[in-house]
């Protein structure tokens, strides 16, 4: 049971992956299909199945750690993909640098590398679920 919620979780990340490479960060453009891979009730599903396995019968303290690890990561990947459909002139702080920008290239400028900055945090998340997965199949 312990790894098929872990492959679910995995399974999930990786089409959220999947949409992220579709898009194209340098433009700001964000693929549709990110909306198909990702919905909050989905991750909190997840979130909560990843919750529910017992950890007791992990048997060895690296593998209660590591789905802890996974549990938070999905918790994580979840924040960081509403953020990023939000983008930069959502979140408080970028909207912020934003605004001050001088001239519309360098507003633009910083808006793309924002982007990149918040698509960037995605692929994090998405590398530690990645290998917390693949610590747990191994084992």
């Amino acid at each position: 049971m312990t790894v098929a919620v872990a492959e679910a979780a995995y399974t999930h990340a990786q089409n959220i992956r999947a949409a992220i490479s579709r898009s194209d960060f340098e433009r700001a453009e964000l693929s549709i299909s990110l909306w198909d891979a990702y919905d909050r009730p989905i991750i909190e599903g997840i979130v909560r199945a990843l919750q529910s396995v017992p950890l007791h019968e992990l048997g060895r303290r690296d593998a209660v750690i590591t789905m802890l690890a996974l549990t938070d990561q999905m918790v994580f990947l979840g924040r960081a993909v509403e953020i990023l459909i939000k983008g930069p002139a959502q979140d408080p702080e970028l909207s912020t640098a934003l605004e001050a920008a001088s001239d519309s290239k360098m507003r633009r400028a910083l808006f793309t590398h924002s982007f990149g900055v918040l698509a960037l945090n995605v692929t994090t998340h998405l590398a530690q679920i990645d290998q917390c997965y693949k610590t747990l199949s191994d084992r």
